[in-house]
């Protein structure tokens, strides 16, 4: 009954599509409420799959990553294989203005092929300011044996100005719309 129903309800979409294509009038039988239905739920899927890739770029990227943090420092220590990993020191998404240089610390799944990870800076739209401002990028290349790493965020030109900044986090070799894995957001404040 199903089966039949399903293939009864593409048949009269196809239908339609052709009469659309032909610029006719699709007749009342030609429509059922079956591919009514069908269509409005596809255009709703769509619409709940774009605003969640939104969403996505704003946040903490998962996935790629198996540890990331912003810290102070950053440790180097040798694992049981005797490679560099990295850990960092006193992680925090806040710091004092006068830091010199924020770290971002990571460790990657394992991988097949080397990889380049672009960090980009921005200080957030606020005080003034209609739009995010990008101060800079890094990147750091790693190799298939590296699994952990860390990107330098140094003090800007114009120094570390108290408020929200954000890094989006990007794979690939240049920055690209469809590099970006999500973004790390910390906060500058005035030295105690």
């Amino acid at each position: 009954m199903l089966r039949a129903l399903g293939s009864e309800s593409i048949y009269s979409f196809k239908s339609v599509m052709s009469c659309k294509m032909q610029n006719k009038q699709p007749n009342k039988s030609t429509l059922t409420p079956f591919a009514l239905l069908w269509i409005l739920g596809l255009l709703f899927v769509s619409m709940g799959i774009a605003a969640d890739e939104e969403n996505v770029l704003e946040k903490s990227p998962i996935g790629f990553f198996t540890k990331l943090a912003l810290a102070h420092g950053v440790q180097d220590v040798k694992d049981v294989f005797q490679t560099d990993r990295y850990k960092p020191e006193k992680p925090s998404s806040t710091f004092q203005s006068d830091i010199d240089t924020i770290y971002m610390v990571f460790d990657l799944l394992p991988r097949e092929n080397p990889v380049h990870i672009i960090g980009q800076l921005y200080l957030e739209k606020g005080d003034g300011r209609a739009s995010d401002k990008l101060l800079y990028d890094r990147e750091v290349y790693l190799t298939t044996s590296q699994d952990s790493g860390f990107l330098e965020l140094g003090r800007p030109e114009e120094g570390w100005i108290p408020g929200n900044y954000k890094v989006k986090i990007h794979l690939g070799e240049k920055v690209t719309e469809a590099s970006q894995l999500g973004t790390l957001r910390f906060k500058v404040v005035p030295p105690a």
